[in-house]
């Protein structure tokens, strides 16, 4: 784990060391467009991206743009890529999943145009390839994919949860997608981890289920009342805007929160004081401030034809890694931020194991009961 993307950091710490001696006029022909399937204004995962990018923009005299594909059908995808092109963009941010059928379709189309890929990995895509018959399929070099070990986030969530007095917990996954079943498996595991080593594994209870969305509705909402009225405690929403729904339940039930992918503290709150017990959060806007100012520079090359996998980067300061609590909102009070700090460096020094797939078939103490698919 200590080599987990080292590599990435350090190429991008010398990039900031010599970006000052280039001229701003360097990005003057970057056109931007973040792809999404979904709203970009999610409180999460999209808005995260797009405001990286339009910050680069601004500081850069580039260009940004948001473009909604009409579905996530590859023939939309295609559609809204054709759009981009035509508006100009050369650099296409995609978000999430779905795009990696279109990446394998359309890259090659746009040679002119480098597609950077968010949550998506290599591993996914030469699968997706193989069953298009694409055998032998290589990630052209205008593309570069990168994904997140989201289950250690996920883990450090469940883990502070109980070590912080909660003993019944809810999982609400949107689509059964790669990021959130690892978000969702390492929740599991660390519930389950701080229970064993509380002696009281036999005392909690999670549910755990996922919806046909990434996007809130009066129906989840009921769910997850339901939820809180039968005991749930903490609820982690995960996925796109669903957190909405979570939020709203939880508020009227006195639960708590869990927010995903950005520290969603400061609108999961609006619903009730105090309503976000913390965040598991992924760095997407520092990965794709760190690709773009690649593109800026003009190192491309040096990235192009890849997909990488960004996790833990340091035992010693939590902020250093792509997955992580954030202590800037901290308000846990039996599990501390010395205690944070300490289970860091436990995952990092690979004291504690976490799986990163069902395939793994992690094990557990706790009672976790599992819902047919929420609509």
């Amino acid at each position: 784990m200590r080599k987990i993307w080292i590599s990435f950091l350090l190429i991008s710490l010398m990039i900031m060391a010599v970006s000052c001696k280039k001229s701003n006029n360097d990005s003057q022909q970057i056109s931007i467009a973040v792809i999404t399937t979904s709203d970009v204004n999610d409180k999460s995962f999209n808005q995260e991206a797009y405001e990286e990018a339009s910050e680069f923009a601004a500081k850069y005299n580039a260009k940004c743009r948001n473009y909604v594909t009409p579905s996530s059908q590859n023939s939309a995808i295609g559609e809204t890529f054709s759009q981009a092109s035509a508006d100009g963009c050369n650099v296409f941010i995609l978000m999430g999943y779905a795009f990696i059928r279109s990446i394998l379709q359309f890259a090659l189309k746009y040679p002119n145009v480098k597609f950077i890929g968010i949550d998506i990995n290599d591993a996914d895509m030469y699968n997706m390839a193989e069953s298009l018959g694409m055998i032998g399929y290589k990630i052209p070099k205008n593309v570069y994919c990168c994904s997140f070990y989201e289950h250690y986030a996920g883990f450090m969530a469940g883990y502070a949860a109980i070590r912080e007095g909660y003993t019944h917990l809810g999982f609400l996954g949107g689509r059964p997608v790669p990021a959130v079943i690892r978000y969702g498996l390492g929740y599991v595991q660390g519930i389950d981890f701080a229970a064993r080593e509380m002696n009281i594994a036999d005392k909690v209870i999670v549910e755990y289920a996922y919806s046909k969305s990434f996007s809130a509705s009066g129906s989840i909402t009921e769910s997850m009342k339901q939820w809180f009225t039968d005991g749930v405690q903490v609820l982690f929403p995960c996925g796109g805007g669903i957190w909405t729904s979570g939020a709203a339940a939880a508020a009227e039930y006195n639960g708590r929160v869990i927010g995903v992918d950005i520290d969603q503290s400061s609108v999961i709150n609006t619903y009730g004081a105090n309503l976000c017990l913390t965040s598991a959060v992924k760095n997407i806007g520092r990965s794709v401030g760190y690709i773009l100012d690649i593109i800026r520079e003009d190192r491309f090359d040096e990235f192009g034809g890849k997909a990488d996998t960004l996790g833990m980067v340091s035992g010693d300061d939590p902020d250093m890694n792509f997955l992580r609590l954030p202590m800037e909102s901290w308000t846990m009070t039996k599990f501390t931020q010395d205690d944070y700090k300490q289970l860091v460096s436990r995952i990092y020094n690979e004291e504690i194991k976490i799986a990163g797939a069902p395939d793994d078939k992690p094990e557990f103490s706790i009672t976790l009961n599992v819902y047919p698919m929420l609509k």
